[in-house]
């Protein structure tokens, strides 16, 4: 995919059923951080039949619809009901509005927008029914939860009277989290089953039952006006045997989702650990991802589960698996500060006075060196408490291509998180209250993106210099890893 999405994003100006708004258009923010999520009212708002559809039906969407086979599917088996997608993902969506152009469907189109934004393009009583095809269960946070009490409220806003919302998810978690909403807000259950495909099919699928069809009254004591009611569907699956420790320093950010590649739709049902556990604008050092990873470790393995670390850098997975020792020592920003007015080398010089010197790939992070030096000076006049973890004895693989292949990727998904709201996510972060030079702190996409927000840098400028600057770190990070094998860890490496 990574090789096509800017041919698709290309593609995707082209087809009149897919609407792409801009977010910075959407979001208000005249009324500051502390006013919360405010929303501009897209023009095609209240108005879908007549402008994106020729024939005034009743309207469906499906939330998060990926690719858009079901949206499509669904718009070809019923004719008189129109049928609307929603995706944040551009390279997905191609395929539904190309298929829908391609077959000349009009009764289906496609929208471009975090779900979050919802109600910014439906006004009240537009939408029908609401499809949410197996939604991420999202473990870690329930307001992220697409049935949650939050979201409900959202779609209140633009569901008809007596609306319905379809849930069909293969995650047992959510299944019975949304029975449990349904039953403490006083919604009406349609129908439930954890055998989609068995006797209650009939009760559950739109496909067994016509278009026209009315569908049940609302129960007297669910208010019509103020909740949808919900149709819950979950496929019986067993818990998956595998969790996932995240090795990224930078995805245990909230809100620092697109810069940082979190990617969570592609978990599925799996569970995640290490992703979004304190605010961004903070710092969480290397001492305390490692407390952490081992609270999160032993509690998989205490559950019988399989932990699978992934992502991140060489120097936390190293930190993870082979008993680093780490010292606690509190963070002092004022020394931090007077350390960023030296160049790399000037501090390496400085390290170099108070002892040995650390590996190399602390030695090619400015941010590493000023910690390793804010190390150094407070061991010299305090008693230090180090970690003390066994290491543990894991099998390592590793994804092999090509430089030119690795760039090539690289400068394909930086494109594709520039398309997908890169820049509106700092500026987000930034409107927030947080510190540029907190932002910049993080690295990579966050200090040049940011630098771009503050008119620094030109687009053109960010673009090259973010790029370069990807290629070199992934560069470094191979070096690491061909290092660990230097020292006796075996990684099972495999061409991709």
């Amino acid at each position: 995919m990574g090789h096509d999405k800017l041919r698709k994003f290309a593609e995707n100006e082209t087809f009149s059923c897919l609407i792409q708004p801009d977010a910075s258009l959407i979001l208000d923010k005249s009324g500051g951080p502390s006013a919360g999520l405010c929303l501009n009212d897209h023009p095609v708002k209240g108005h879908w039949n007549g402008t994106m559809f020729s024939k005034d039906q009743p309207i469906v969407l499906e939330l998060g619809c990926g690719k858009g086979e079901y949206t499509i599917d669904l718009s070809r088996r019923v004719p008189d009901r129109n049928y609307i997608g929603v995706d944040i993902k551009g390279a997905r969506l191609w395929k539904g509005a190309k298929t829908a152009t391609e077959e000349k469907l009009s009764n289906v189109a496609f929208l471009r927008t975090r779900i979050e934004f919802i109600e910014a393009f439906f006004g009240p009583g537009e939408v029908s029914e609401i499809w949410l095809t197996f939604s991420d269960p999202q473990l870690k946070s329930e307001n992220s939860r697409l049935t949650s009490p939050l979201f409900l409220e959202r779609y209140r806003k633009f569901l008809k009277p007596g609306g319905i919302i379809h849930l069909k998810t293969d995650s047992r978690f959510l299944h019975e989290y949304t029975m449990a909403v349904a039953a403490e807000n006083g919604l009406t259950i349609l129908a439930s089953t954890t055998d989609l495909y068995g006797a209650a099919r009939q009760a559950v699928s739109p496909r067994s039952t016509s278009a026209s069809q009315t569908p049940p009254p609302t129960s007297s004591a669910v208010p019509p006006l103020t909740w949808p009611r919900v149709a819950t569907v979950a496929e019986g699956t067993l818990p998956p045997a595998c969790e996932i420790l995240s090795a990224d320093s930078r995805q245990v950010y909230r809100d620092m989702t697109i810069g940082t590649g979190k990617d969570l739709e592609e978990y599925g049902d799996v569970p995640y650990h290490l992703i979004d556990i304190v605010p961004a604008g903070t710092r969480f050092d290397l001492y305390q991802w490692q407390e952490a990873f081992e609270k999160a470790y032993k509690d998989i393995r205490e559950r019988g589960r399989i932990p699978i670390l992934c992502g991140g850098t060489g120097l936390y997975i190293e930190a993870a698996t082979c008993g680093y020792s780490l010292p606690q020592v509190p963070p002092d920003d004022d020394l931090r500060t007077e350390l960023e007015q030296y160049d790399i080398e000037e501090l390496i010089a400085r390290l170099a006075q108070l002892g040995p010197l650390p590996g190399e790939g602390v030695l090619q992070s400015k941010r590493r060196v000023i910690r390793a030096l804010e190390v150094a000076l407070y061991k010299q006049d305090h008693p230090v408490e180090e970690t003390s973890y066994l290491p543990k004895k894991p099998y390592y693989i590793g994804t092999l291509v090509s430089r030119e292949e690795r760039n090539a990727r690289i400068d394909a998904r930086l494109d594709a998180r520039l398309q997908e709201g890169l820049i509106e996510e700092v500026k987000g972060l930034l409107d927030s209250g947080i510190r540029p030079e907190d932002l910049m702190y993080y690295g990579l996409e966050y200090k040049f993106v940011t630098q771009h927000v503050l008119g620094i840098l030109s687009y053109e400028e960010m673009r090259l210099l973010l790029s370069n600057a990807i290629h070199q770190f992934a560069k470094r990070q191979m070096t690491w890893f061909r290092g660990m094998e230097k020292d006796g860890v075996r990684i099972h490496w495999t061409n991709v």
